[in-house]
């Protein structure tokens, strides 16, 4: 039988072992979730297509507390780790709809983070966002609606097509949702103008069409894209700014279409003329040669003002009078002194004092001697 003292340690030792243990079960017991976490993340970090299902179902499972960690890999620059985690966030985005308090959580987290996040990631969170505005989805909480407008936001702030492409699809999805989302409008308008010169060119296509629906107030930059080098860009620019009110895009701005390379690109500029801008047969003729890409067809612009009494010569006239042809801008010049239906004097005062061509410039202040008054005193 042990002595009195050494039972004592005995049992002070077992109580102190005792107590280790069910401490260290209350340790695990706490630090449960961040170790499942960490488990789970790890497995879909490495996951392949076969069981990326698997690990995202796993890792969804986990709720709000997996969201840190899950963001937290779409900064890294491997593609499958995004694909994976987006695989995470799809499934969050289908789950809680958009009036749902997690939602909005985990919309405004995913704002927060955007800027850390890689390229690919980004379009992950842009693609993710997008889904709380499906056709048959929620009317999503005002909370969520401001941070997937942010998101469109710094979207337009980072130069990477792909990133604005994502972008659009959320900015377009989100207005077809609710039309009433003004703040999701002004956020959307930096982007559209910024795709408008990516690549590849179905992105320009895209904010083209963005443009026409949502932006209005951009057809001046749509209507650089009528010399783009994609046909189809150049035929949706056309669409867009070819109805549009002339004191936007000025018809002549359209002229120079009519000479596109593309078959389709040129019928439907010669539609948008006759049809929606209402341009004369003799006014169509005359824009026509103006902007034909042989001199010699430009100088046709003189003989049809020569025919037609329901054209204004004056608008002509100074356009051809600004040809990159100086035989051209010669021929231009002399009829603006044989002309008396309006005063062009001060273009030929222009042309006397600044014409590219000297030979012009001396045409030009010979007419004025003779003249020695204002070419014409008619109507302006």
């Amino acid at each position: 039988m042990p002595a009195p003292k050494s039972m004592k340690k005995w049992v002070v030792a077992g109580l102190f072992a005792v107590g280790a243990l069910l401490g260290g079960a209350a340790a695990v017991w706490l630090e449960r979730a961040p170790l499942l976490t960490w488990y789970c993340m790890s497995g879909l970090e490495r996951a392949t297509d076969q069981d990326r299902a698997l690990w995202a179902d796993r890792v969804a499972g986990l709720g709000e507390a997996a969201e840190p960690a899950v963001l937290a890999s779409l900064a890294g620059a491997d593609d499958g780790v995004c694909r994976n985690a987006g695989a995470v966030l799809e499934r969050w985005t289908g789950q809680w709809d958009g009036a749902d308090g997690r939602a909005a959580g985990l919309a405004e987290r995913m704002a927060k983070s955007f800027g850390d996040c890689s390229p690919k990631g980004r379009c992950v969170v842009l693609d993710s966002a997008a889904a709380w505005f499906r056709p048959d989805s929620v009317k999503p909480a005002g909370a969520l609606l401001t941070s997937c407008a942010r998101l469109v936001t710094e979207a337009a702030e980072v130069p990477e097509g792909e990133t604005h492409a994502a972008a659009l699809n959320l900015f377009s999805q989100a207005l077809d949702h609710m039309e009433a989302a003004r703040e999701m409008l002004a956020s959307g308008r930096p982007l559209v103008r910024k795709a408008l010169y990516d690549e590849p060119a179905a992105i320009r296509l895209s904010a083209v069409k963005a443009s026409l629906h949502y932006a209005p107030d951009l057809l001046d930059d749509v209507a650089v894209l009528l010399k783009d080098p994609a046909p189809e860009v150049r035929r949706a620019a056309l669409a867009a700014v070819g109805p549009a009110d002339e004191k936007q895009v000025p018809a002549k701005s359209l002229l120079p279409v009519l000479h596109d390379s593309d078959p389709a690109v040129r019928k439907a500029c010669e539609d948008v003329l006759r049809n929606n801008r209402r341009l004369s047969p003799l006014s169509f003729k005359i824009g026509w040669c103006l902007c034909h890409p042989d001199p010699a067809e430009r100088l046709n612009v003189l003989d049809y003002l020569q025919r037609g009494a329901d054209v204004e010569p004056g608008v002509w006239l100074r356009e051809l009078s600004h040809d990159d042809s100086a035989a051209v801008r010669l021929a231009a010049l002399r009829a603006m002194t044989q002309q008396d239906v309006v005063d062009l004097s001060d273009r030929l005062q222009q042309m006397a004092e600044s014409d590219a061509s000297p030979t012009v410039c001396q045409i030009a202040r010979l007419y004025q001697k003779w003249t020695k008054t204002p070419v014409h005193d008619g109507e302006r």
